[in-house]
This record gives structure tokens, C-alpha cells and sequence, in this order.
């Protein structure tokens, strides 16, 4: 019960690259990375060419839900469940979402040691729903 959000906005951009339609993009919702934003329901994407656009439907919703979240509060470590999504990561740090007691929190760990712990601005209902509209894209 795992999906990493860096995976799948790297599938979005290749999708998007091979199927996506030169475009004009309108008003910019979320910016993604570098190259990548949302547009409604649309995803587009900064190309040496010019900006390819290529409407991605609910994953929109997904993604917007976990991308840029509120922190609400500091919290004491937790032991977190499933479902898990991996936020960003590499060899020396991650961000992690997960829930504990019917909340959702954010984790950072550094190699194996835990650094932080938050309580995040989303329901568990639209985590849980969030995560599945992810997953199903994985």
C-alpha cells in the first residue's frame, strides 16, 4: 500500500511528451517540477518545442490533494500505516504521508532515523481517495 508521487508525475510527463497536443496553456493551478504543471484537469509541459497539453482527468484530483499540503501542527513521532505516499525521496531523505489515529501525518526521515513528524490539512477520507486514484494510475 505504497505509491510514490515522484513516480507518477514522471509518468505524467512521458505520457503527456508522446500523447500530449502542442498547446497555449491557460491559467497554471499547481506547479509540479520545473517543467510540469496542472491546469484543471489538464497536465502540461514545458518542452524545448513549446508546451504540450494533455488532459489526465482525476489524477488532477489526486495529485493536487497530496502535492502541497498545510502543515496543521507539529507532532511526536508516530508510528504510521497504510496507506502510504511517498511525497519526495532519494538515498538521504524522504517525505512520507501516512495515518495514525484517523489522521493523516507527514514524516521526514534522514537514512533510518525519523527527523519530523506533522499532522497535515486533509481528511482521512480524501487521503484515502487520493491515494486510490494514484494507485490506480500506477
Amino acid at each position: 500500500m505504497f505509491v510514490s508521487l515522484e513516480d507518477i508525475l514522471e509518468r505524467v510527463k512521458a505520457k503527456t511528451l508522446k500523447e500530449g497536443a502542442p498547446c497555449a496553456p491557460g491559467n497554471i493551478d499547481i506547479v509540479l517540477s520545473d517543467d510540469l504543471y496542472l491546469s484543471g484537469n489538464t497536465a502540461v509541459l514545458k518542452t524545448p518545442e513549446g508546451h504540450r497539453c494533455l488532459d489526465i482527468g482525476i489524477l488532477s484530483e489526486g495529485i493536487q490533494s497530496v502535492a502541497y499540503l498545510r502543515i496543521v501542527k507539529q507532532a511526536q513521532f508516530k508510528t504510521l500505516e497504510p496507506p502510504y505516499v511517498e511525497i519526495s525521496g532519494d538515498e538521504d531523505r524522504y517525505l512520507v504521508l501516512g495515518v495514525y489515529n484517523n489522521k493523516v501525518y507527514m514524516a521526514e526521515w534522514s537514512g533510518i532515523r525519523l527527523c519530523c513528524s506533522w499532522i497535515v490539512d486533509i481528511s482521512l477520507d480524501e487521503y484515502k481517495k487520493s491515494y486510490e486514484i494514484l494507485k490506480t494510475y500506477i
